[in-house]
């Protein structure tokens, strides 16, 4: 009987431990999330202008379906602070087509005048090639990855519902 108790405490000492270790992990992460979303809300008030990052990282909400099937809408997209002279013909590459706009793209010609590098791109899904070139200056970084459906999310919590939420 005294085999049975002592079997009995060791199973809940190594659960409760367990659920420790599971606590301090999911508390750390959620730490680093609101490090990193703080981080970015706040260079997005500093730098409104620009595409706020964290550490030379730019998540970017997709709004159409140009990359399909590659990066689809709602994506979110991460891209890397990148040179211009990182870039190659076949990247997909995120770059500014105005003041407001971000847009991310496959570059399908890297252009070299004047010792300064361009780009031409096209959206995977688009008929013809984007009407402008897109200048060094442009350029706001290299496609990383993509994390399905999640941008569809960040819209969400951008509206009044989702603030309350």
């Amino acid at each position: 009987m005294g085999k049975d108790t002592s079997a009995s405490t060791n199973n809940s000492t190594v659960f409760r431990k367990t659920l420790s270790v599971i606590g301090i992990t999911i508390c750390i992460f959620l730490t680093l999330i609101i490090i990193v979303n703080g981080t970015m809300i706040v260079k997005s008030y500093l730098y409104p202008d620009d595409i706020p990052d964290f550490m030379g990282y730019k998540p970017v909400i997709v709004l159409s379906g140009s990359m399909e099937p590659t990066i689809l809408t709602g994506d979110i997209v991460l891209t890397k602070e990148t040179g211009p002279d990182a870039i190659v013909e076949g990247d997909i590459i995120t770059f500014r087509a105005d003041q407001n706009t971000a847009v991310t793209h496959r570059v399908t010609e890297v252009v070299i005048e004047n010792g300064t590098r361009s780009f031409l791109t096209k959206g995977d899904a688009n008929i013809g090639a984007d009407a402008s070139i897109v200048e060094a200056e442009a350029l706001e970084g290299k496609y990383l990855g993509r994390v399905g459906g999640v941008g569809r999310f960040a819209m969400f919590l951008q509206t009044p519902i989702g603030l309350l939420l």
